[in-house]
C-alpha cells in the first residue's frame, strides 16, 4: 500500500490505475534499502532493547547476531550500554553498569588476557556479519550480562503482509520512499521536477518529527568547582542562590 501510495505522490500513477508487479518489487527493495538506510541514524529508531545474556567462566568475547556461534540474536548497529547482572544475588539481581571502551581504548589495553572475578568494562567491535563483545578483565564468574542496544526497523517480507509501525513512521516513510524511487521516473520523465521538489520538502518534514520525538532530553552537567569555591558556600549554578 505505501508502495502504491509513493508512485501516486511522485505522479507516476492516477487513481485507479495500477502497476506491474515488477514496478512493485522494485519498490519493496528501495523501501527495504530505506529501512536498512534509516537503522543507522539514531534519532530515527524508536527504543532501547534490554538483552540479558549468559556469561562462560574464562571466556572472554562473545559472538553476537544471526547464526552466530554465542549468541543467536538479531545483530545490533551499536552498542549503548551494559552491566554485569550477580548471580550470587539472586532474587535482587543488582545489576553493576559496565564501562563501554571505544576503539582506541580497547587497542590500549596491554593486557587483554587479565582475569577477574567481576568485569569493569566492556567492548563492541561491530564486525560484520557477526560482531564480537569483550569484556575485560576476563571474568571468572559465570554471572549475566545485560546489553542495551537500539531497537531497529524491521525489513518488510514481501507485498502483502501487514506490520504495526509507531505513529508517524506511516506516512514518513511513504513519501521517504517516493523521494527515493523518483530519479528513476524523472529520467523517464514521468514525473514532474516541481512536484518532486513539493515531496521531498514533506519528507524531510515528517522524518524531523520522527527525530524530534525520539531525541532525548539533555542532561545538564557541570563542573563540581563551578558550584563551589569563590567564598559562596551552597551557592547554585543553576539558580544563582
Amino acid at each position: 500500500r505505501s508502495i502504491y501510495r509513493a508512485l501516486r505522490l511522485i505522479g507516476v500513477l492516477r487513481a485507479g490505475q495500477t502497476t506491474n508487479p515488477e514496478t512493485l518489487q522494485d519498490g519493496l527493495d528501495s523501501l527495504n534499502d530505506l529501512i536498512d538506510s534509516w537503522n543507522n541514524e539514531q534519532l530515527v529508531i524508536t527504543n532501547m532493547v534490554r538483552g540479558v545474556y549468559t556469561l562462560v567462566s574464562g571466556q572472554a568475547s562473545y559472538q553476537i547476531g544471526p547464526g552466530a556461534v554465542d549468541w543467536n540474536v538479531p545483530r545490533p548497529i551499536r552498542l549503548d550500554g551494559a552491566g554485569l547482572i550477580l548471580a550470587m544475588d539472586s532474587p535482587l539481581l543488582t545489576e553493576i553498569p559496565l564501562r563501554v571502551l571505544n576503539d582506541r581504548e580497547w587497542e590500549a589495553k596491554r593486557i587483554k588476557a587479565l582475569t577477574s572475578t567481576l568485569p569493569t568494562e566492556i567492548y563492541f567491535d561491530n564486525a560484520v556479519p557477526y560482531a564480537n563483545i569483550s569484556l575485560w578483565p576476563v571474568p571468572t564468574n559465570g554471572n549475566q550480562l545485560a546489553l542495551y542496544t537500539e531497537n531497529t526497523l524491521s525489513s518488510f517480507a514481501d507485498l502483502t503482509t501487514g506490520y504495526t509501525l509507531p505513529p508517524g513512521y506511516a506516512l514518513a516513510l511513504r513519501y521517504n520512499l517516493a523521494v527515493q524511487i523518483a530519479p528513476a521516473f524523472v529520467m523517464a520523465r514521468k514525473t514532474e521536477t516541481v512536484l518532486l521538489d513539493s515531496v521531498e520538502a514533506k519528507a524531510a518534514e515528517f522524518k524531523g518529527v520522527i527525530r524530534r520525538d525520539n531525541r532525548a532530553p539533555a542532561t545538564l552537567r557541570c563542573d563540581i568547582r563551578s558550584v563551589q569555591g569563590g567564598g559562596r558556600s551552597g551557592w547554585s549554578y543553576l539558580t544563582g542562590e
